[in-house]
């Protein structure tokens, strides 16, 4: 068994993790509505954060889908005191064990984000959506304001 932590930046609703691809074989590893460790007040939280010894006790918690402004969210999460001039970036962790990861050939991972996200697996990023190449911090923004006001899942592949 291998502890895994999956960190995302940006706004995320939802997210799900299954490997392998093929359906009769596939372990769900991070389910929807799973509950997520989230950061909402606007600060800058460096790099550490992605990283699987970083403590998040200090961070709230509650189920997918996160975020705000559509009224379907299971965790609404803050965008600062200012509708008008929200915080940028929001910051998720969920943490799950993976068993026997030598056994998945791949993982499918399903996003919903708005307007952005990037996602590491155990530090390392898988997932690059909307946003910028390159190092981005936490005034970072979106490359563009998307249409699907985080309504379309965003899938990829990721080799274990």
């Amino acid at each position: 068994m291998k502890r895994t932590i999956i960190s995302a930046l940006a706004w995320i609703a939802l997210i799900s993790i299954t490997a392998p691809v093929q359906a009769a074989d596939a372990v769900v590893l991070v389910p929807y509505g799973a509950t997520w460790k989230y950061m909402d007040n606007g600060s800058n939280q460096g790099t550490n954060w992605i990283g699987d010894t970083f403590i998040d006790s200090t961070w709230a918690a509650g189920p997918a889908q996160l975020g705000f402004g559509e009224g379907d969210e299971a965790t609404v999460v803050s965008y600062g005191p200012d509708s008008g001039n929200k915080h940028v970036t929001t910051y998720f962790r969920h943490g799950f064990t993976a068993p026997d990861p030598t056994g998945f050939v791949v993982v499918r991972m399903r996003v919903r984000r708005d307007d952005g996200a990037i996602v590491y697996l155990n530090g390392n990023e898988v997932f690059r959506d909307n946003m910028p190449a390159g190092p981005v911090n936490f005034e970072t923004f979106a490359l563009q304001a998307c249409s699907d006001d985080g309504d379309d899942l965003h899938e990829t592949l990721i080799n274990p």
